[in-house]
């Protein structure tokens, strides 16, 4: 597990319009222009957002006929659900 990307992963989980973006992704892929139709949000900032996303491994990017196509890579989510059912284990010592 790469701590660095770990950290990025949750850095783009932690901003509200990132989490609504990959929440619009799960529905498939879409072209950006789509996606910033969807959000009250300046293109630039759907960029920006898109940006972090993809930097993390959350979604990736394809071109196709003069568009970029995202989509959600539900399969990076494993490592921060795996890091957090680790962190959140009771040990023995700990229970009550």
């Amino acid at each position: 597990m790469c701590g660095h990307l770990l950290d990025k992963k949750f850095k783009a989980l932690a901003d509200r319009n990132r989490r609504e973006i990959l929440q619009y992704l799960k529905g498939g892929r879409k072209c950006a222009g789509d996606i910033a139709k969807q959000f009250s949000i300046s293109a630039p900032s759907v960029s920006y957002h898109l940006a972090i996303l993809k930097e993390s491994h959350l979604i990736s990017a394809v071109h196709s006929k003069g568009f970029i196509y995202y989509s959600f890579n539900l399969d990076e989510m494993d490592e921060v659900i795996e890091w957090l059912y680790k962190i959140s284990e009771r040990s023995g010592e700990n229970e009550r």
